[in-house]
């Protein structure tokens, strides 16, 4: 009995002087031009035959809102994503081929709310890109790559450097599958909106961005430099996404190189987009 005492004492003693488990923090969570125009590796297939750049500001902290990369994908946020989510795997990122992916999101009757975003969705909406109209699609185009493919936000247009300043610039980079990507956007749309969009405009449209990201690929320094980038397509409607996609079989190899072409087409109320 004495024996038994002693032992549920040092049980109960060792017990109460194990520290408790750490608890990790929280991670922390641009501009359009044209796509000859100095600085921007983006465009619109719209009014002008921009196509809808920008880059991306430096922050190792994460966009991912406590996301983890067990999580079931899309992510929750703001619109229902639907399509391939989800299937980017890092061998795609080391691959020396190019690579296509779709998705679509769907806003339905929402108005844009800023609040709804993830993390790094609202830092980049609250820090603004470098001028022009395309902030809203560079935000999704980052929002969908995070509930699709967790991709965490390292840094916007502003933060991302360069070896000369007559460049051309990425909108963002997000660290994906353990590698820093570029991710470069535009917009496929035709001005007025509901106009359809040519084939010959979306090829217009891609080969300015392909050309811009080969650019910026070039000349990004460390600690952004990346082995490869995404060229995140917004489509406004299915016509405009059939276009990109019949375009980037016309594009010459040389000039789409080894990115990653994501279409994400808009659905419901996406006026803000454009």
């Amino acid at each position: 009995m004495l024996r038994l005492l002693v032992c549920i004492a040092v049980l109960t003693l060792a017990w109460s002087c194990t520290p408790p488990s750490p608890v990790d923090p929280d991670d922390a969570g641009a501009q359009t031009g044209d796509s000859g125009s100095n600085g921007d590796a983006g465009g619109d297939a719209g009014s002008y035959a921009d196509a809808g750049r920008d880059a991306g500001e430096a922050s190792d902290a994460g966009s991912r809102s406590g996301a983890d990369a067990g999580e079931a994908v899309p992510l929750a946020g703001f619109g229902a994503i639907t399509g391939a989510c989800g299937p980017l795997a890092h061998a795609d990122l080391l691959a020396p081929s190019p690579a296509t992916f779709e998705t679509v999101i769907d806003f339905a009757t929402l108005p844009f709310d800023a609040g709804a975003l993830s993390d790094g969705g609202r830092r980049m909406y609250a820090t603004g890109n470098l001028g022009g109209s395309s902030l809203e699609s560079e935000v999704f185009a980052f929002e969908v790559l995070h509930r699709c493919e967790h991709a965490e936000l390292v840094a916007t247009e502003g933060e991302v450097t360069y070896s000369t300043s007559m460049t051309k610039r990425t909108d963002l980079v997000v660290d994906l599958e353990g590698e820093r990507v570029g991710v470069s956007v535009a917009r496929a749309f035709k001005f007025p909106p509901g106009t359809p969009l040519p084939v010959a405009d979306a090829k217009t449209l891609l080969t300015g961005k392909f050309s811009d990201i080969l650019v910026s690929s070039a000349n990004v320094t460390p600690p952004f430099v990346w082995r490869k980038q995404i060229l995140h397509v917004i489509a406004y409607d299915d016509t405009a996404r059939a276009a990109v996609i019949q375009a980037a079989g016309q594009i010459d190899a040389g000039v789409r190189a080894d990115t990653i072409l994501y279409i994400t087409r808009t659905d419901g109320n996406d006026a803000f987009i454009y």
